[in-house]
């Protein structure tokens, strides 16, 4: 406040030292003493602007961004799964940081495929892997969804299925999160699931709302790529039917050991029949001419639920990537808040598998990260 500010003046005899109320008040309370101890002198290093911290400054902003966020200093509670891989590398607390980043994958992975992420990641930002129930570290104490197994198709049960799994990441990044800063990435099927994730915390009391959200390698929540037929011919095939299926798609599935073939092909379904329901509708709409991946085109539902107002939204995809076309990433923006898509980053010649680690991905992320965490960073006054 001015107040404080004045005193702060008065203490350090200073009288003669203009004062800038708009600036000084995003300064901490040390730095302001220091520059009126200074005679005006020492002016603290500024936050860099949008452009720059998207240009790579977030590596090195550290120290300006928790001199205004506080630092977590405690270690949060694990994630159900970071226990077993405590060891390997998948949870590494930084005490010292100012905010956290939660990542999912898609269902081709498991959350080690995610270590390129903390290992890039500044000494200001906490990389948090999650792990889908039932699945990576997380198998022995919970169970994929009921569609991973082979049977009829039943929409009815497809929305409860991919809420429960929602339900189950929010309740984990609701009790890590600590109420410090918190943004989501999520990439393919994963971007899906982060999506409801985020929509869960938001509608929580009180509201938890992410900084920022960022999804890669997927169409909107409201793009369906397939046709009731072609899922329910997905969900009654064998195993080796679903994993042909998904070698049409690029995957590689002929160099799946034999023991992982079963687990894979059920990973495989539960990822493209959880993943044609269109967020908030308990029914596939009506619709045969639609095959994404067979010469056809996605289909897109009028109604669905947007995200929070508070929530910036950024997409990123790829001009190589096989599966989703950058025209249906960009769509992304008819679910984001008014004002608050970030736009559709198109990487140049990255395919579908390479695009979740590659470089540019992460850097793009943490540099979105950084404009949202220095966004609150310069609107709290931190004098009181």
């Amino acid at each position: 406040s001015l107040g404080r500010i004045q005193e702060l003046q008065a203490d350090a005899l200073a009288d003669d030292v203009p004062i800038d109320v708009e600036l000084l008040q995003q300064w901490t309370e040390e730095e302001v003493s220091a520059y009126f101890e200074s005679g005006g002198t020492a002016v603290p290093d500024a936050l860099p602007s949008a452009e720059q911290l998207r240009s790579g400054a977030f590596a090195s902003v550290g120290r300006l961004l928790c001199l205004r966020l506080s630092p977590l200093c405690t270690v949060s509670p694990r994630l159900a799964g970071e226990a077993a891989a405590s060891t390997r590398g998948c949870f590494k607390p930084k005490p010292q940081a100012c905010c956290r980043l939660f990542a999912l994958y898609g269902v081709a992975d498991v959350s080690m495929s995610l270590l390129p992420w903390i290992r890039a990641a500044p000494d200001w930002l906490e990389v948090r892997l999650l792990d889908f129930p039932g699945h990576g570290f997380r198998q022995r104490d919970s169970n994929l969804p009921r569609c991973s197994c082979r049977g009829p198709l039943d929409e009815a049960a497809l929305l409860e299925e991919r809420d429960e799994l929602a339900r189950a990441l929010a309740d984990d990044i609701a009790i890590a999160a600590e109420g410090a800063p918190f943004a989501c990435f999520g990439f393919s099927f994963g971007a899906l699931i982060v999506y409801e994730v985020v929509r869960l915390l938001s509608a929580r009391h009180p509201p938890l709302r992410p900084i920022c959200m960022c999804v890669a390698g997927r169409g909107p929540p409201h793009c369906v790529p397939l046709a009731r037929s072609e899922l329910s011919h997905l969900q009654g095939c064998d195993d080796e039917q679903m994993l042909d299926w998904m070698k049409g798609l690029a995957f590689n599935t002929g160099n799946i050991p034999k023991v992982m073939r079963a687990r894979a092909a059920a990973l495989f379904r539960c990822g493209m029949v959880l993943g044609a329901l269109p967020a908030g509708h308990d029914r596939l709409p009506d619709t045969d001419n639609c095959n994404l991946w067979r010469g056809q085109s996605a289909h897109f539902v009028e109604q669905v639920p947007q995200l929070p107002a508070e929530c910036a939204v950024l997409a990123i995809t790829s001009d190589g990537d096989e599966l989703w076309p950058a025209e249906l990433v960009q769509r992304w923006a008819e679910v984001a808040p008014t004002g608050a898509f970030l736009g559709c980053k198109v990487l140049h010649g990255v395919p579908h598998d390479k695009l979740m680690n590659h470089a540019d991905t992460i850097a793009l992320v943490m540099g979105e990260v950084a404009v949202a965490a220095s966004t609150i960073a310069r609107s709290l006054e931190v004098l009181r």
